[in-house]
Parts: C-alpha cells; sequence; structure tokens
C-alpha cells in the first residue's frame, strides 16, 4: 500500500504539470453526468412514476452506477487496455519486474479525469437523491453504501481484467467487449422490474450488474440481508474466475522477442 501511495502520488505530480489542459478535459466531462439527471426528469414531466419508482429512484439508479464505473475507469482501467501491451510486446517489461503484474498495471495509469469528472459528481448527485428518499439511515446503511460502492469497484474491475485476459487469445478485442458492457449496461440505468423475466435472470444472475445499484436500493427500502449475502458471493466469484481467466491466459502468453 505505501508503494501505490507513492506511485499514486507521482502520477498526480505528473498531472500537475499540465493543470490547465487537466482542468479543461474535467470540465468537458462534468456535464454529462448532469445532463442524464435531466433526460431522467424529462421522462418523469409526463410520467409520475415508472413501475411504482418516482424520479428520485431513479436518480440513485443512475448516480450510483456511474458513481461506481467512475471509480473503477479511475483505477481499474489498465486492465482492459492490456491488448495494446501484449500486441506491443510491453507487458514483458512488467514480466521480469520483482512485483505481482496485476499491481504494475493498476499503479501504471490512474484516471483522475473518470475520477473528479465522473465519479465525484455522480456522488453529489448520489446524496441528494438519497436524500429525498423515505430511508431510515444509520450507521449499518452507511456502510452498505461504502460497500456497494467497494463492490461495484470490484465487480467492473473483474470484468475489466476478463476483457484484458481475452487478449492474450483474440486481438484487438476491447472495443467488442466494452461495446457490449455499455450496453448491458444500459439496462440497469432503470428498474429491472420494468424488464421480462429473461433479462431480468441475466442482468441478476449471468451477469449480476443489477446488484451494482437496482438490489442496493431494494435492501435500503426493505432490509433484505440476502441482498448484502448474495452482493459478498458474486464478489468472491467475479475475482476468484476473473483471476483463474487471467491466470490461464498469462500462462499461454507468447512473448514478442523483442
Amino acid at each position: 500500500m505505501k508503494l501505490y501511495m507513492k506511485l499514486l502520488a507521482a502520477y498526480v505530480q505528473a498531472r500537475a504539470e499540465y493543470p490547465k489542459n487537466f482542468a479543461v478535459s474535467v470540465i468537458m466531462v462534468l456535464p454529462y453526468q448532469f445532463v442524464t439527471l435531466f433526460i431522467l426528469w424529462g421522462i418523469f414531466v409526463s410520467f409520475d412514476s415508472m413501475m411504482g419508482w418516482n424520479f428520485y429512484e431513479l436518480a440513485v439508479l443512475s448516480a450510483m452506477l456511474q458513481l461506481v464505473t467512475g471509480v473503477a475507469n479511475a483505477f481499474f482501467k489498465q486492465f482492459r487496455v492490456m491488448e495494446e501491451l501484449i500486441i506491443d510486446g510491453e507487458l514483458d517489461i512488467y514480466l521480469v519486474r520483482p512485483r505481482s503484474v496485476i499491481f504494475q498495471l493498476a499503479v501504471r495509469e490512474v484516471d483522475l479525469i473518470s475520477l473528479l469528472g465522473k465519479a465525484l459528481p455522480s456522488m453529489v448527485i448520489l446524496i441528494f437523491a438519497l436524500g429525498k428518499l423515505d430511508v431510515h439511515w444509520n450507521a449499518f446503511r452507511f456502510l452498505f453504501l461504502i460497500w456497494t460502492v467497494i463492490f461495484g469497484s470490484v465487480l467492473f474491475a473483474s470484468i475489466f481484467l476478463i476483457i484484458g485476459s481475452l487478449s492474450f487469445f483474440f486481438y484487438r478485442t476491447n472495443e467488442i467487449c466494452m461495446t457490449l458492457l455499455y450496453s448491458l449496461q444500459d439496462f440497469v440505468n432503470y428498474p429491472v422490474c420494468i424488464y421480462d423475466r429473461g433479462i431480468r435472470m441475466f442482468i441478476s444472475v449471468i451477469f449480476p450488474l443489477a446488484f451494482v445499484n437496482y438490489y442496493p436500493v431494494i435492501f435500503l427500502k426493505t432490509n433484505n440481508y440476502m441482498i448484502v449475502a448474495a452482493m459478498v458471493l458474486i464478489a468472491v466469484i467475479a475475482i476468484a474466475f476473473a483471476t483463474l481467466v487471467w491466470r490461464y491466459g498469462l500462462k499461454h502468453y507468447q512473448s514478442t522477442g523483442s
């Protein structure tokens, strides 16, 4: 952790060399989060609710998803763009160093624009929307929200690692996989209950993105502790499966020899 913080500080210092460029990049990203909120508001101008879900509940779904993906992209983006390292042969550099390759990839770059331009405004929207919900807040619920962000970040980090590991076998997979992932994310911008059974099963069991935002909101409304248990189980399975795919791919990696 000490080494990670030192490398993180060095990266932040490097980005600070060009403060104007960084500030402009963050400012250009900021409006996107509020445009999403505006679109939701536009929907509720015509409809009072969506299958019993009001505007603020949908705002929580959207903001929580954007917060999690913002954090995941900030710290684990390098996992999914591994194909460039493999194709260019740069992965060999990380293999000969006395540190875990995954650790080295994680500290290779931290996307501060995603963190400050996406995650931070999403957190502001999330806090505002949660304050409008009829929820009895206590210490456990606050801890649960923190756990939800950690869980979602771990889930997306595992997905990114799997996408990156596919590059050991198939070149140029990142764009296709990320397009599919973005398409699936669109489903969980809205309550899962509006979809038919097949879609609900897919995004709840097979590819459980609904546990990033939908089911946490359900927990806040119902105190169903099975949701917490399911999130823990999903996190363990996601990490184990991603690690298995990563190790299998690394085992079959053939260096460029250059």
